[in-house]
């Protein structure tokens, strides 16, 4: 939807507006997955501890189960979340390099 937004501001002739405004709409998506990255890596974490504070040789195989499918969901989410964040850190640079070409 902001793409689109985008793209009707550059057909209306304020391209540098448009690609300035894309920049920064692509930095707070961003930084925003960076958040929710560094969460879900705390979350991570703190359930890892938990596990090694809590399990034993008598904890039911369910509780174990249930735990590590939960760090395995987090950990693939992790992955996506990075990959996220480096596609928009490399549409960031592109807006930025297109924006200093255009005041250039």
């Amino acid at each position: 939807m902001q793409r689109e937004v985008v793209q009707a501001q550059m057909k209306d002739g304020s391209e540098l507006y448009a690609a300035m405004e894309a920049e920064r709409q692509v930095k707070a998506q961003s930084e925003a997955a960076k958040q929710m990255l560094a969460r879900r890596q705390q979350e991570l974490q703190q359930l890892l501890s938990r596990c090694d504070r809590r399990f034993s040789s008598l904890t039911p195989v369910e509780e174990v189960m249930e735990a590590h499918v939960r760090a395995e969901a987090l950990r693939w989410l992790i992955t996506c979340i990075r990959r996220e964040v480096d596609e928009l850190q490399a549409e960031q640079l592109a807006y930025g390099s297109k924006v200093q070409q255009m005041l250039s």
